[in-house]
């Protein structure tokens, strides 16, 4: 008996992996982005940012974007910065689509002149990765109520 428990327990040792997917560390490195932000009715921007894995499931990340808004009947140039933290459901892509929320501050310019703070609260869902990309979409509110499709650089197995 004493035997067949030493050989079934060696036997299970070398069947289960060493580490766990969901116990790998956090892979670290900047990771690029590049977006595409719709003010619906008034203007759009066009920016590009990276981010930086905190933890297993929060990255931080930097954004600068710029563009256009109707103001009247004007056309007026836009811009914005924009410090965040993601947070991911799916950080190893164990799901095809995976849902995230984002939240931070920006800075947002009318014009260079008129700037001001504001905070920002987003959420998203991540699609699979393809080429070393993986797409999202969002909705959210910043400077109003925003829809925004982003493109970001992918690691394999990770989110």
């Amino acid at each position: 008996m004493r035997r067949t428990l030493t050989v079934a327990g060696l036997a299970l040792a070398l069947l289960v992996p060493a580490t766990l997917r969901a116990q790998l560390p956090v892979v670290t490195g900047w990771l690029g982005e590049a977006r595409v932000d719709v003010t619906p009715f008034t203007g759009a921007q066009v920016g590009a940012g990276a981010s930086e894995a905190l933890s297993f499931y929060g990255r931080v990340g930097a954004i600068v974007a710029a563009g256009v808004r109707r103001d009247g009947a004007d056309m007026r140039g836009t811009m914005r910065i924009e410090l965040h933290g993601r947070v991911s459901a799916d950080p190893i892509q164990e799901l095809r689509w995976a849902p995230y929320l984002v939240g931070g501050a920006m800075l947002g310019c009318a014009e260079a002149r008129r700037c001001r703070p504001l905070l920002l609260l987003r959420i998203g869902l991540e699609g699979p990765m393809r080429g070393g990309w993986i797409p999202g979409a969002e909705i959210g509110v910043g400077d109003g109520l925003q829809l925004g499709f982003v493109l970001r650089a992918g690691r394999a197995g990770r989110r």
